[in-house]
C-alpha cells in the first residue's frame, strides 16, 4: 500500500468522489484543501493525476508519510 496527497486547483471535493470509483483506492479522505489517498503500490502517480483530472486541469500528486 501506499498513501499520496493529490491536489487540484478546482477543490477536492470532485477528486473525492472520483476517487472511490478508482479500484486502486483502498481510502480517501478530504485534508485541508487536498486528497490524501491510501492506494494500492506500484500505481504510477501519472495515473492517479489522469484518472482524478479526467481533463479537468492540472493537479498534483505525491507521496506522503503514513
Amino acid at each position: 500500500m501506499r498513501r499520496v496527497e493529490a491536489e487540484h486547483a478546482g477543490g477536492v471535493a470532485l477528486l473525492l468522489e472520483r476517487s472511490f470509483a478508482l479500484d486502486y483506492v483502498e481510502d480517501a479522505t478530504i485534508f485541508g484543501n487536498s486528497l490524501h489517498l491510501l492506494l494500492a503500490a506500484g500505481v504510477p502517480d501519472g495515473r492517479i493525476a489522469a484518472d482524478l483530472a479526467a481533463g479537468a486541469g492540472a493537479m498534483s500528486v505525491r507521496d506522503i508519510a503514513p
